[in-house]
């Protein structure tokens, strides 16, 4: 064998060598990665449908001129609802309760506070919107096969509670305007009146027949009201002649306090309110003492009651001795 064809198998050698080295190498590269620092990422799906979805319901221009105007540029409103479901406030709100109950899985992620969770969970987490429904399908990369439906179901809630508030929110917001243009209107109105009432006033102006109906109103509502009067003074004066012949005075008001004997409104509503006044003293007492300022003001109230109970007693000749024969 001569030289050369020497020194070309010796660089074959050579290079098989090198290239072995490069495999073993590359190969030990890849299994150090693999069993210490690739974590295993496993995906599962699921599909939102949004029931009676609006764009008003979502972003809305409620001031003038009042049409709809979307913040974000999408015509679909299931966009927002993809942005929601990446927000900050979500992922925080996740790594709370998923730090309570799989722990050791954000270990795997390499997470240890939720600011890293965020920037973990915007890889994790990713949505569809299928064209022409309402339905947005997520899905979601978890360390852990078995609790990856569950962290899902976690994401999902706290989504739900995220949009709900917002929801709520728009709610107060479109009432409040709604309130404001009411109110808005009701002065406008009120103003208008103000101002056909002076324009009348001015010129003199007046509906006739108007005019005429709301008089004949008030001229029946008067004599409605002297009817009654004078209903009511006849029947009193004929009560204070049987009265007064009964008893055989000549004071027809004192025959009416008399007739008025045990059955006078007045003292019955007295001797009511008298009776609540003593048991609630009798409360306060249980609780305070004699000198407490609600225990003395009560006594007072009571003290008034009593007295005029008894003046009333004798304004109404309640201890008048009167003969059986009335009764």
């Amino acid at each position: 064998m001569g030289e050369i064809e020497k020194y070309l198998l010796n660089l074959i050698l050579k290079e098989k060598k090198i290239i072995a080295a490069g495999f073993m190498a590359g190969l030990l590269i890849f299994l150090t990665y693999y069993f210490f620092f690739y974590t295993a990422l496993y995906t599962t799906t699921t599909k939102l449908y949004v029931k009676n979805i609006l764009k008003p319901s979502i972003v809305a221009q409620y001031a003038e001129p009042g049409t709809i105007k979307s913040e974000s540029g999408y015509s679909n409103p299931l966009f927002n609802l993809y942005e929601l479901i990446k927000s900050e406030d979500i992922a925080f709100n996740v790594y709370e309760r998923v730090k309570e109950q799989y722990p050791k899985d954000l270990g795997k992620l390499g997470v240890v506070s939720k600011e890293s969770f965020y920037s973990a969970y915007l890889g994790l987490i990713s949505s569809v919107v299928i064209p022409s429904t309402d339905v947005l399908t997520v899905n979601f990369k978890w360390t852990d096969r078995k609790n990856a439906k569950e962290v899902l179901a976690i994401v999902i809630d706290e989504f739900r509670k995220e949009n709900l508030s917002i929801r709520r929110s728009l709610d107060t917001e479109k009432r409040i305007y709604l309130e404001e243009q009411t109110t808005e209107i009701e002065e406008k109105l009120e103003k208008l009146r103000e101002e056909i009432k002076d324009y009348k006033i001015k010129n003199e102006l007046s509906d006739a027949n108007i005019e005429a109906a709301n008089l004949i109103d008030v001229r029946m509502s008067l004599l409605r009201e002297v009817s009654s009067l004078k209903a009511q003074i006849d029947y009193n004066t004929k009560k204070f002649i049987e009265y007064a012949k009964q008893l055989e005075i000549n004071d027809p008001i004192v025959a009416l306090k008399s007739a008025g004997v045990g059955n006078d409104p007045y003292l019955v509503k007295l001797s009511a309110d008298l009776a609540m006044a003593q048991q609630n003293l009798a409360m306060l007492k249980t609780r305070f003492t004699d000198k407490y300022h609600e225990v003395v003001s009560l006594q007072g109230q009571i003290d008034e009651l009593k007295r005029n109970i008894e003046e009333r007693k004798v304004a109404t000749v309640k201890n008048m001795v009167l003969p059986k024969t009335i009764y």
